[in-house]
């Protein structure tokens, strides 16, 4: 049996490297985490957080992306390379670290079924291959679990300090980690409430980690925390980003809402659907060390479903999964070692029941000959056609800056290097394009182009459509290469 889970996970693993090198569209990776790394690799790495505020919703991992962007932009290889991070940074590394911990207590076959689980998560999957940053909080939280929950070392200042380090990393790679940290801390406190050195040496962990991420979020925005509790600094925010963020950061929940959460959480793999049994298993079995890594994941979900449920992409439960996942497998461990072979392998067709590997090899036969037949930036174009709109925007001479207004988000990775996009959304110079009151409308001449999805009445989008020349249009989106008023 071992050796036949062997070949799956190698040739599951294989697949997942494969199809994370598959050139992906998806928007977030050219509004924002790929748009990072071109600003510290070709731009002015200090512009950042100013021509981008939504690079302010995330943190230390996104700089792992400026060495591919720098050695390979404009290159589709630096966007392949970064996408593999992600995969490597998440699923990759989570495998490996629940295969060595399963195989270093002696349990083999739980080491291969928990790796080949987490390679096959199949809610939103595709999140671990998009060059974003929410797999490799899901890893931390794993790994930081383990450590509060499961570390059977000296529980000493530097145990403490270690892991304070470790949970504060959580959010200082996307602010969500806030939800795992939380329940991690609680469970520490009232591990180590005898050793309050302990209690404080995890604080101070804690806070060198996470402490440069606030300052930065303050300094440029005025709240430690963005963009988490944005309705409590509204008067810090545009209308357009107030509206923005607390639609998607700070969104209040509804029923419908609720039950699509918890949904979400339970059906991030079929293999999931036994948890309450195992809860009722571990409770009759007193196995509380197990139940921990489940209260770990709930309490994240509840969290989230408090603060920010209206807005419920499955991404943001990635932690949850990786916590399901060795909460089933340790509770399961000592009879996986146990079964017969004919129970294993109706284990492994369940694992395998909703692995969507089909697909990713669909995705790879259909990409891979594209790469050799295909000129890139055509290839580009047909994967994520918003970029074709930069085609159409000239190259700035070195040195200089051409600035596009957008009202949408608009994806500039692939624009040409000295592009400055400001969306009225996230940017609050540009808020004047919402209203546009009497001669808002000369702060357009700042501006080259402007792109226009939306249909507003009012000084600024008129002066857009009736006195600019209209160069493109992909998906709603309108170039206009605007005119100077006077």
């Amino acid at each position: 049996m071992k050796n036949l889970l062997k070949v799956v996970l190698i040739f599951i693993a294989v697949i997942k490297v494969l199809d994370s090198f598959v050139l992906y569209g998806h928007g977030d990776p050219f509004n924002v985490y790929l748009v990072i790394g071109k600003y510290i690799g070709y731009e002015e790495w200090t512009d950042i957080y100013t021509q981008i505020p939504a690079a302010l919703y995330s943190g230390y991992f996104d700089f792992v992306y400026a060495l591919p962007v720098a050695l390979f932009y404009p290159s589709i290889i630096a966007q392949l390379l970064c996408q593999f991070l992600h995969f490597f940074f998440s699923l990759g590394l989570g495998a490996y670290f629940l295969f060595k911990k399963f195989i270093k207590s002696n349990s083999s076959l739980t080491a291969y079924f928990s790796a080949i689980s987490i390679l096959t998560i199949s809610k939103n999957y595709t999140g671990f291959l998009y060059a974003k940053s929410d797999g490799v909080v899901a890893l931390l939280t794993l790994i930081a679990s383990w450590t509060v929950i499961s570390f059977k070392g000296k529980k000493d200042l530097k145990y403490s300090l270690v892991t304070g380090m470790l949970i504060g990393l959580i959010p200082s790679v996307k602010m969500n980690g806030l939800f795992s940290c939380v329940p991690l801390g609680l469970i520490f406190i009232f591990k180590e409430h005898k050793r309050p050195k302990n209690i404080l040496t995890l604080i101070l962990g804690g806070i060198v980690i996470f402490g440069p991420i606030m300052f930065r979020n303050y300094y440029y925005i005025g709240n430690p925390l963005f963009p988490g509790l944005s309705s409590f600094f509204s008067d810090k925010y545009s209308v357009s980003m107030l509206n923005h963020m607390t639609h998607y950061f700070d969104s209040g929940s509804s029923i419908d809402s609720l039950i699509n959460i918890f949904k979400n959480f339970l059906l991030g793999k079929v293999l999931f659907l036994i948890t309450p049994i195992l809860l009722v298993f571990n409770v009759k079995k007193k196995n509380y060390e197990n139940n921990l890594y489940l209260l770990t994941a709930v309490s994240i979900i509840i969290l989230y479903a408090i603060l920010n449920g209206g807005y419920q992409p499955p991404r943001f439960f990635f932690a949850a999964y990786f916590l399901l996942i060795i909460y089933i497998f340790r509770s399961l461990e000592k009879y996986i070692e146990e079964a017969k072979v004919k129970y294993l392998i109706m284990l492994l067709l369940l694992i395998l029941a909703d692995s969507k590997i089909d697909k990713s090899i669909k995705r790879i036969t259909e990409i891979y000959p594209k790469y050799f037949k295909m000129n890139q930036r055509d290839l580009i174009n047909e994967v994520a056609p918003y970029t074709r709109i930069w085609n159409y925007v000239r190259t700035p001479k070195d040195g200089e800056k051409i600035y596009v207004l957008s009202d949408s988000y608009s994806q500039h990775y692939y624009s040409p290097i000295g592009i400055r996009l400001h969306h009225q959304g996230t940017y609050e110079p540009a808020d004047f394009l919402r209203e546009c009151k009497g001669e808002d409308y000369l702060k357009l001449n700042k501006y080259e182009y402007a792109i226009i999805s939306k249909e507003v009445k009012n000084n600024c989008y008129t002066k857009i459509i009736k006195d600019s020349e209209y160069l493109f249009e992909v998906s709603g989106f309108k170039l206009y290469k605007l005119s100077k008023s006077k």
